[in-house]
């Protein structure tokens, strides 16, 4: 699978993910946790960042190095998504089961 399309999937499957009971086992400590208050973005501008990585990586003009360092940011921002869409989820369950 290229980089590109782990991303695109990993994007339509972070879209998806707050519809499902989806956990990441083995996050010891959330990567928001780590993040400053100040540092951390919203879900709507860590998903944006990570779609123009994607483009980014699509163009021929992107050296290696640089694949590799937008690489690793877009999993820092995927994890980060997650992260947030699983604390959306567990509020929503939490509103539902004391109805």
């Amino acid at each position: 699978m290229t980089s590109t399309a782990f991303f695109c999937e990993m994007e339509f499957s972070l879209k998806n993910d707050i519809f499902r009971n989806k956990f990441v086992i083995g996050a010891l400590i959330p990567s928001t946790i780590l993040m400053e208050e100040k540092e951390r973005p919203s879900f709507e501008e860590a998903l944006e960042k990570l779609e123009t990585i994607v483009q980014q990586l699509e163009k021929d003009e992107v050296t290696l190095e640089e694949s590799v360092k937008l690489y690793e940011e877009g999993i820092q921002l995927s994890k980060f998504c997650t992260e947030i869409l699983q604390q959306a989820e567990l509020r929503i369950e939490e509103v539902n089961d004391t109805k």
